[in-house]
């Protein structure tokens, strides 16, 4: 007679904010409706309230606990829709220091306080903590420690690139993980630089692709070039309109829509009419369905100066659409295999880019045969084989804890 298989854990993931649109809320909804449907116990913990609600289609079966009743102000200028004083600061900001050294967000003491009372009325001892940022970890160890209790496992995640961390970047992140049970990152390159640099415990899942290619791409016309990301300068929106404008008036029937918001809004329009380019570059604001918009795009743009996995990538590859990106980081290089199922250029070579964008827009036969390999290539990141992944780690962090315990119980009774 076979044994009876354990009991799954309970999950709780915590994440810096959960209603807000981005690549960070998209994947973790995803995960933790995976894992739902996968029959754990799940919840979702949000440091932080959204200044405009975004459905993130969280299963019903899911609750969700907001430790800040209101934004915190050191966030408030930094998110979505805070207008043109708060877009001036953020910029002022951004040209101060670089986006990757600036830690805008401290732990507030009535947040501290929900999230502990919230987790002292958990099975912790039969939980898997998952943190997905920095700044949420900064609460969870605040918590954790006025608790003196520890969750069945803790996972912190690095959700960026380790290529683009600074040393002081580094050491906080690694200070602020260095009790974790497991780090998880994006890919294999960033887990073994993350482990070099830091001595943590790594391990590495990409991010789960939510869609599989259920259709072509629905060829726009006319056609389109499509990017998708804040309106914030590591997303190098400058570089693809600066290489937008090289591309000539041969052009005339293509359009460039730029989708998201952020600080960059205003000089980036700008920079659109400045160049004389406002009749085909469009700055469209913010998109709650980018997969609708990726799949009726021609080509998908990442002009990105760094990117953790590069979700729209992904996105676009699981509707067929190709994409031209700057060769930033890991996540975007285990993606994309240059000419096979998209193009790389090298980061903030402006010509080169321009070039390979005319190359590809000239040739309509290169396009489907890259957005057909990006398709199949994609599949590497499907639900499913991602989450046997999240599976395999659980049961892992399962049995050490229990061997632990025991051990622990050992020498106790001695």
């Amino acid at each position: 007679m076979a044994a009876a298989e354990p009991p799954k854990p309970r999950i709780a993931i915590v994440t810096y904010n959960i209603h807000n649109l981005g690549g960070v809320p998209r994947s973790t909804t995803t995960i933790a409706n995976s894992l739902n449907r996968r029959g754990y116990t799940v919840e979702l913990i949000s440091i932080a309230p959204g200044m405009i609600p975004v459905a993130q289609q969280i299963d019903s079966e899911i609750p969700v606990f907001t430790c800040n009743q209101e934004v915190p102000r050191s966030q408030q200028f930094y998110s979505n829709g805070v207008g043109a004083r708060g877009r001036q600061l953020a910029l002022r900001l951004f040209r101060r220091w670089k986006p990757r050294n600036l830690r805008l967000v401290r732990p507030t003491a009535d947040g501290v306080d929900r999230l502990t009372s919230h987790l002292a009325a958990m099975d912790l001892g039969h939980t898997i903590v998952i943190v997905t940022d920095v700044n949420s970890m900064d609460y969870v160890g605040l918590a954790l420690q006025r608790l003196e209790a520890r969750p069945l496992a803790l996972i912190g995640q690095f959700r960026g690139t380790v290529e683009a961390l600074s040393p002081s970047r580094l050491r906080r992140i690694s200070d602020a993980f260095s009790d974790v049970d497991l780090m998880l990152l994006l890919t294999e390159e960033d887990a073994r630089a993350f482990r070099a640099a830091t001595n943590v415990d790594c391990d590495w899942v990409p991010n789960p692709v939510p869609t599989a290619p259920e259709s072509a791409s629905e060829r726009a016309e006319p056609r389109e070039v499509v990017t998708l990301g804040r309106l914030a300068p590591e997303k190098g929106l400058d570089k693809a309109i600066e290489a937008w404008g090289l591309l000539g008036a041969k052009n005339a029937d293509w359009t460039l829509r730029i989708f998201g918001d952020g600080p960059l809004y205003r000089p980036l329009q700008d920079q659109i009419d400045a160049a004389g380019l406002s009749g085909s570059v469009h700055l469209e604001g913010k998109t709650e369905d980018s997969l609708g918009v990726l799949r009726k795009a021609t080509i998908h743009l990442l002009p990105s100066q760094h990117e953790g996995f590069g979700m729209s990538v992904a996105e676009a590859s699981s509707v067929g659409t190709p994409t031209v990106a700057f060769d930033c980081s890991p996540g975007v290089r285990s993606q994309i295999t240059h000419d096979v199922d998209g193009v790389l250029v090298p980061v903030n070579d402006v010509g080169r880019l321009a070039e390979e964008l005319q190359l590809l827009m000239d040739d309509a036969a290169r396009i489907e045969r890259l957005g057909r390999a990006a398709a199949q290539s994609v599949q590497r990141f499907s639900v499913a084989a991602v989450m046997a992944r999240w599976d395999e780690l659980f049961a892992d962090l399962a049995r050490k804890s229990e061997r632990d315990r025991s051990l622990d119980s050992g020498h106790a009774e001695q």
